[in-house]
């Protein structure tokens, strides 16, 4: 059988190469509620562009420092916590990039005060939601490193073991549910405090010795003004803070 060798020649477009990064964020105030942080991104190629790209991604941090509320630019998928990750997942539509880099989206919400003072900023998953000739993007971390006192001793927030404390729903619309597991006899109180520093007791009771040890209790939101706020108990021996988000 006779065989015949066809020479065929033809071009194509090389896959855009993009590297997104977040920010290394140093000595950034623990109350700001309008705090940006930017996500920049270039594509690599010489001379290359992208126009109309459509990405999905996951951005994980520690859920004590930062509460994200929005975005410059694309929308906010879900917030999940787990343990002690937050795990913000976001759509940016419509993105344009070239050989320098730029700002694709700010995540906009509230800095907070933690029991430690600095977060990794890490890219978890990726998706192109666009069609087009994109390669899988390089990554680059970040981090952020809140600013504290730290005469004598640094002023953190002390995390409760177990669920001593714990609010359903947060955040918070409309009326909220306070648990509370009471291990010692004496009196307990249960604080909201905003990040100025004012403060209004919610409720406050005495355990005896046989009480049960779970309490339950409902408060409304509808007096207080949306934000970021701590709920404190306060035991006979500790002080428990569990933070909560009151939305408008």
């Amino acid at each position: 059988q006779d065989e015949i060798q066809i020479a065929i020649t033809g071009s194509g477009m090389p896959l855009q190469q993009v590297s997104l990064r977040l920010p290394v964020i140093d000595l950034v105030e623990p109350n700001l509620s309008n705090y940006h942080i930017p996500v920049y991104g270039t594509v690599e190629n010489a001379g290359a562009s992208i126009n109309a790209g459509s990405f999905q991604t996951t951005i994980v941090f520690t859920n004590d420092l930062f509460f994200p509320v929005s975005l410059t630019k694309g929308s906010i998928t879900s917030i999940a916590k787990i343990n002690r990750e937050r795990r913000l997942t976001i759509d940016v539509p419509n993105v344009s990039l070239n050989n320098t880099e730029s700002v694709i989206t700010e995540i906009i919400g509230y800095t907070m005060l933690g029991d430690t003072v600095k977060t990794d900023l890490q890219w978890k998953d990726f998706l192109w939601t666009s069609t087009g000739n994109f390669a899988q993007p390089g990554f680059e971390n970040g981090s952020m490193t809140i600013k504290i006192c730290d005469r004598g001793q640094p002023r953190l927030i002390t995390t409760k073991p177990g669920t001593v404390l714990s609010i359903v729903p947060n955040p918070v619309e409309g009326e909220f549910e306070a648990s509370v597991s009471a291990y010692e006899a004496g009196e307990y109180r249960l604080i909201i405090s905003d990040l100025n520093g004012n403060s209004r007791e919610l409720k406050k009771w005495n355990v005896g010795m046989n009480d049960p040890i779970l309490f339950k209790f409902n408060f409304s939101s509808v007096d207080i003004t949306g934000g970021f706020y701590i709920l404190q108990l306060k035991t006979p021996t500790r002080v428990y803070s569990e933070k909560m988000m009151i939305l408008k």
